[in-house]
This record gives structure tokens, sequence and C-alpha cells, in this order.
């Protein structure tokens, strides 16, 4: 992988929707080295579904997520995101207050 290129992981379903153009965002803790500009590799499992051009990279309070923000991450609904991310990271729980990196393609 070339230095303007970023590999980031998703689960199945999350992947499912990334190729499908449904999700068009991702909020992570880490930020990967995204930068807007590069070329991410979107991955499930080892395997490699699209490659996608980042168009925007910046931190966010999860608090200040909109029902538009949700529906760019795949989700019907905000609601629909937070009971996700409560899935997604047990023990954490939905902390408004948590900073995260938003990446969108």
């Amino acid at each position: 992988m070339s230095r303007d290129e970023v590999e980031i992981p998703f689960n199945c379903t999350e992947g499912r929707d990334v190729y499908s153009g449904r999700k068009r965002a991702t909020r992570r803790a880490e930020r990967y080295g995204a930068e807007a500009g590069m070329k991410m590799r979107a991955v499930v499992r080892d395997y490699n579904i699209v490659d996608l051009h980042i168009i925007a990279v910046y931190n966010q309070n999860l608090g200040d997520m909109s029902e538009d923000d949700a529906k760019r991450e795949g989700y019907a609904s905000l609601a629909a995101f937070k009971k996700a991310w409560v899935e997604i990271h047990p023990g954490r729980g939905w902390d408004p207050e948590q900073n995260v990196w938003v990446i969108e393609w």
C-alpha cells in the first residue's frame, strides 16, 4: 500500500453498506492516518471490497451527530446508529462527549 492510501476494516454488515453506497462515512476512535484526498481501501475479513476516495476527515463529539450524519453512516436514524454503537463498543456505551474521527468518502 502506498503512502497516499489507507486501509480501514469494516464488519460484514458495514462492508455491504459501503459496497452498495448506502454508507458514505464512518466514525472511529482512531484516525487510521486518513487525510482528505487519499484513497481508502475498505476491508472486510482481509478481503478488499472497494477502493474509495476520502473527501473529508474531521473530529466530532458523538453527541453532535445529526440524523443526516446517521444516514451517511448507513443507518435509518440516529437512534439506530446509537444502538449499533453500543453493541459494537460493549462496556463503553454511548458517551455524547466522546470525540471521534469522522472519515467521509
